[in-house]
């Protein structure tokens, strides 16, 4: 069932309306991470999400630089107390220096996972997931690198997150 629910003679105000729009983030600007395996908040890919909810998640995480050597560990979290799962669509860490061989899986809600980055290449890794609040809080793409490396990992300017409230 859609969320919210319009029943017939309700009288429809600005916060049941608003409850309606999705929640989104967008970057606005690269962030670069070198020499950290410390998977931390994206600056800017942070919803706030209210209590007692469930939210249908998507995005596009773009990453751009030379670094292969230090590819992507990332994870969707939630607000404490939150249970979900998420899935990344992107190379394996072993396969970093081939875009073509793809790992799909899904995890744990704060369950950190490493893909790939082969070379120079712009990657956009597709995001999907789904999560179940119990107190308000943020949901945040969290990253940093899968080995500690000089050159940094760079998730890009154009990166987004969504959040469909459906129940």
């Amino acid at each position: 069932m859609p969320y919210p629910v319009y029943p017939a003679g309700r009288r429809i105000t600005a916060s049941l309306l608003q409850a309606a729009v999705p929640l989104e983030a967008m970057k606005a600007a690269d962030t670069d991470r070198a020499s950290t395996t410390t998977v931390t908040a994206d600056p800017e890919l942070i919803l706030a999400l209210a209590a007692s909810a469930e939210y249908q998640i998507e995005g596009m995480i773009l990453t751009s630089n030379a670094n292969q050597a230090g590819d992507l560990m990332c994870t969707l979290a939630g607000p404490a107390g939150a249970v979900g799962t998420w899935s990344v669509m992107g190379p394996d860490t072993l396969a970093s220096s081939d875009a073509n061989t793809i790992r799909q899986r899904s995890f744990s809600l704060g369950t950190a996972a490493g893909y790939g980055h082969p070379g120079a290449n712009q990657m956009a890794y597709p995001l999907h997931g789904r999560i179940i609040t119990t107190g308000a809080g943020n949901a945040s793409f969290n990253w940093a690198q899968v080995a500690s490396n000089a050159t940094p990992t760079r998730v890009a300017a154009g990166s987004w997150l969504r959040a469909i409230r459906t129940g």
